[in-house]
């Protein structure tokens, strides 16, 4: 079990807190989702680590390349553009 090095409480689990990441700095900066591992002790919540969220950014990847598919592909019957459109859906 370990143990939380800033209120020393001992714990299995830590609680997930969704915050977004600034990348950059000044009008280059760019913001990311992100995910905290904070202690789950209420009175503490220390965050413990941090890291992008993945699952976020891979689903805002593939709904712009569905706009890009979509729009450059027009005149492709329905069928077709779909069929790409559920391709890149699958895991």
């Amino acid at each position: 079990m370990a143990k939380c090095p800033r209120c020393d409480v001992p714990f299995s689990e830590v609680s997930l807190v969704s915050m977004p990441a600034i990348s950059g700095a000044g009008s280059a900066s760019r913001l990311f989702p992100g995910i905290a591992f904070c202690c789950p002790n209420v009175e503490c919540q220390a965050v413990l680590g941090f890291q992008i969220d993945h699952e976020v950014v891979m689903a805002e990847t593939v709904k712009s390349v569905q706009k890009v598919i979509v729009s450059e592909n027009a005149d492709l019957p329905n069928a077709i553009a779909s069929d790409i459109v559920n391709q890149l859906n699958q895991p």
